[in-house]
């Protein structure tokens, strides 16, 4: 379970906005609900306020309180232990979503993690960037530091196979298969002066593009298609790895994301580059 965000009614769209902003608020979505406006702010790219600009229930009607909105992904759950006042249904977004009352009268909104949320996106994109970004520019020391301890990472070997028989990637054999331990082996030896491969390093730069999301309560499961280019020396030749990445980020308490598990899913069987001295 975590915050979601807080609501309240307002009276004046222009007004309300543009105090949040003096306060460091960034509008991220306007959603028109019925009659109603709704004015999503952020703070650091994340949803927590909910602003909602009704004409035909005003505050002093209506109060200006609105309700507490929560995320889990244990909706059922939840249900369970707390009957829902009304809900679950799914709104028109596709998301799952429940209202409840606590012993004062005030209402919760429950929200069910898993759907792709603009928060979510934003968090997850800004990490893959800077990533590519520290990778590229061969800061490898600092790409180690946001990976998790409990990290899982993944290349399988890819096979040719008809159809019927699947997508042909091993379970077996990999062409990268590394813990926390092991990636800090790697990393060290790139960053030290014995690297006789990868000095001077390759020139690379990474695309990476197709982001989707969902929310399992703090972890974030990612997919993302990568293209990397890969130089070296003078010559005019250059080696390209493209596939797909299944990642889980891990957000910890305070926002920090930190990768957990990665798997590259490759699209070539044979890889036209001398060796795998690079990270996906």
């Amino acid at each position: 379970m975590r915050f979601a965000h807080a609501s309240y009614r307002v009276t004046d769209r222009d007004r309300s906005v543009g105090f949040y902003r003096l306060l460091g608020f960034e509008p991220l979505e306007e959603l028109p609900i019925g009659d109603a406006l709704h004015l999503f702010l952020g703070l650091g790219g994340r949803t927590v306020l909910e602003l909602v600009v009704d004409p035909d229930r005003p505050v002093g009607e209506a109060g200006g309180y609105r309700h507490v909105a929560l995320e889990t992904g244990r909706m059922d759950e939840v249900l369970a232990r707390v009957p829902a006042e009304r809900g679950p249904f799914r709104a028109a977004s596709g998301v799952r979503l429940a209202f409840l009352r606590d012993p004062d009268g005030y209402e919760i909104e429950l929200i069910e993690s898993g759907a792709q949320s603009v928060d979510d996106l934003t968090l997850a994109t800004a990490f893959l960037y800077r990533e590519a970004e520290l990778l590229d520019d061969n800061l490898v020391d600092d790409w180690f530091a946001t990976l998790d301890e409990d990290l899982e990472y993944l290349v399988p070997l890819r096979y040719s196979r008809e159809r019927a028989n699947g997508a042909g990637f091993s379970p077996t054999a990999y062409h990268m298969k590394d813990t926390h331990t092991s990636m800090a082996g790697r990393v060290k030896r790139l960053s030290g002066e014995y690297a006789w491969a990868e000095d001077p390093p390759s020139r690379t730069r990474r695309l990476v593009t197709n982001i989707r999301v969902r929310r399992e309560d703090e972890l974030l499961h990612v997919r993302s298609n990568l293209m990397l280019y890969r130089s070296r020396g003078d010559s005019p030749e250059h080696q390209l790895l493209v596939g797909e990445r299944h990642d889980v980020l891990r957000v910890h308490p305070g926002g920090e994301v930190r990768l957990a598990r990665r798997t590259v899913l490759l699209d070539q069987t044979t890889l036209a580059t001398h060796n795998l001295a690079v990270f996906l």
